[in-house]
C-alpha cells in the first residue's frame, strides 16, 4: 500500500509542480501513472476487504457429460495453514435413476429410427454408433451370424443369395449404473450390380460350375445372356516395349558419352598435372645447359619418342602434347602462338601460365627464363606432393566401404556357429 501511495505522490508532484517545465511526453506519462496508481490502490483495498470477510464460495456443477473443472483457492486455517494454495475439483452433476432411464429410452428410440431408415435391409453397412444422446449413453453391438457382418456393422459375406440373409443385432446400452439390452433384426441383401459387375459375376458362376465338374478341360464361355464373349491371351506389348527401350537408350547415349568424355578429360588433366613438374624441371635443366627453348623442346620430345620406340618408357600425355606443338611449328605456326596453344590444350592454370611465360620470353628475350622455370618446377613439385596426399586420402575413403562389408561378413561367419549351437 505504501508503494502505491508513494508512486501516486511522485506522479502528482511531476504533473503539478513540474508541469510547466516538463515536456508533453513527461506530463502524459505522469498522468498515466496517476491513473494506474489510483486503480492499484482501489484493487488493493478491495482485496483487503475480501480477506477480512468470511468467504463461503459456492460453485455451480456442470451438467452431466460436460465434465469436471478446477478452481484455485487460497486457504487459511487458524494456527494450521496460512495462504495455502488449494485446488478444488468441481465434479459434473450425477444423473438420477429416472434421468438414466429416460436417456436409455431416448437412445432406444434413436436406434429404432436409424433402423427404420434402412427398412431393415442392408447391402454394405448397417448404420450404428458407439454412443447416443450426445455421448451420454454408450452402446456395445454384437451381430449374428458373425461371418456376415463384422463388429463395425460392415457386410463381409460374399455370394449373398437373392433372398438375403437374416442377421440379429444385439445392443447393450449403458448410462452410468443403468443398462438395458435389446435385439433387432435386419436382412443383408446382395449388392446392386451394374452391367459390368453382373457379367463378371455370371462368368464366375460359369467357371465355378466348370471346376466342380470331373472333366480335365476348362472351357471358357462363348456366350452369356445372349451376348457374345471373345477371349484372347493378354497382350505383352513386347515390340512396343523393345521400341520404347531403344528410344530411351538412344536418348541416353549422348549423355553417357558426354559423361565418359568428361571423366576421360578429368583423368587426362589429372595425369597432366602430375607430369607437369618433371617436364618443367627437364626443360629448365636443358635451358641451363645453354640450349634455346625450341632446341630444348625438340630434345625432350625426341628422347621421349626414342624411349617409346624402344618400349623403355610408358606413354606420357605431356610429351604427346609437346609433339603436337613441334608439328605446328614445322607447319608454319609461330613459336609464340604454338606455346600458347600448348597451354590451352593442356588446360589448367599452371599450363596456361607456362605457355604464356614461354611466349613472353620469346618477345622480350630469354634472360631469367631458367630461374623462372626452376621456381615453377619447385612449386609444381610441392603441389604434386599435396595432390598425392589428397589422392591417398581419397583411396583410403573408397576402401572404407569394402572393409566394412568384409567386417560384417567375418562377424556373420563367427556368429553363425554360436547361434546354431544355441538353437540345438
Amino acid at each position: 500500500m505504501v508503494l502505491y501511495i508513494g508512486v501516486l505522490c511522485a506522479a502528482v508532484f511531476v504533473a503539478i509542480i513540474g508541469g510547466k517545465r516538463a515536456s508533453p511526453k513527461t506530463s502524459r506519462a505522469a498522468g498515466g501513472m496517476i491513473l494506474v496508481s489510483v486503480l492499484a490502490i482501489f484493487v488493493h483495498l478491495s482485496e483487503v476487504m475480501d480477506e477480512n470477510s468470511d468467504v463461503k464460495p459456492e460453485f455451480v456443477r456442470l451438467a452431466y457429460g460436460e465434465g469436471d473443472y478446477e478452481e484455485e483457492m487460497t486457504l487459511d486455517v487458524e494456527d494450521v495453514l496460512e495462504e495455502y494454495s488449494y485446488h478444488v475439483v468441481v465434479p459434473e452433476q450425477i444423473l438420477s435413476k429416472q434421468d438414466e432411464q429416460r436417456l436409455l429410452e431416448a437412445a432406444q428410440q434413436e436406434i429404432d429410427e436409424e433402423f427404420a431408415k434402412n427398412s431393415a435391409k442392408v447391402q454394405e453397412k448397417i448404420q450404428i454408433q458407439r454412443s447416443y444422446q450426445e455421448g451420454k449413453v454408450s452402446a456395445e453391438w454384437i451381430f449374428e451370424p458373425y461371418d456376415v457382418v463384422d463388429d463395425e456393422g460392415v457386410v463381409v459375406a460374399e455370394n449373398i443369395p437373392d433372398e438375403g440373409i437374416l442377421v440379429k443385432a444385439e445392443v447393450t446400452l449403458k448410462c452410468e449404473s443403468s443398462e438395458c439390452f435389446s435385439e433387432r433384426y435386419f436382412r443383408v441383401m446382395p449388392k446392386a450390380l451394374n452391367e459390368e459387375q453382373k457379367m463378371l459375376q455370371e462368368i464366375e458362376h460359369y467357371l465355378q460350375r466348370q471346376t466342380e465338374s470331373t472333366e480335365n478341360i476348362l472351357k471358357l464361355p462363348n456366350q452369356i445372356d445372349g451376348k457374345k464373349l471373345v477371349w484372347s491371351t493378354k497382350k505383352e506389348y513386347l515390340p512396343e516395349k523393345i521400341l520404347f527401350l531403344g528410344i530411351v537408350i538412344v536418348i541416353l547415349l549422348p549423355f553417357v558419352d558426354q559423361s565418359r568424355e568428361r571423366e576421360k578429360e578429368k583423368k587426362r588433366k589429372a595425369v597432366l598435372e602430375l607430369q607437369y613438374a618433371d617436364m618443367v624441371s627437364n626443360l629448365a635443366l636443358l635451358l641451363g645447359a645453354g640450349m634455346t627453348v625450341s632446341s630444348a623442346w625438340n630434345r625432350l620430345t625426341t628422347n621421349y619418342f626414342n624411349g617409346r620406340h624402344k618400349k623403355a618408357i610408358y606413354k606420357k600425355e605431356i610429351y604427346e602434347e609437346m609433339q603436337k606443338t613441334v608439328y605446328e611449328i614445322k607447319n608454319g605456326m609461330g613459336e609464340e602462338r604454338a606455346y600458347e596453344r600448348f597451354g590451352e590444350r593442356c588446360g589448367g592454370y599452371r599450363y596456361r601460365k607456362f605457355g604464356n611465360l614461354l611466349a613472353q620470353n620469346l618477345r622480350k628475350g630469354s634472360r631469367g627464363l631458367t630461374n623462372l622455370l626452376e621456381q615453377e618446377a619447385e612449386e609444381a613439385f610441392e603441389e604434386r606432393k599435396s595432390m598425392a596426399r589428397k589422392l591417398g586420402e581419397e583411396a583410403g575413403t573408397k576402401m572404407l566401404f569394402p572393409m566394412i562389408l568384409m567386417l560384417g561378413a567375418v562377424m556373420l561367419i563367427l556368429a553363425f556357429p554360436a547361434m546354431h549351437s544355441i538353437e540345438l
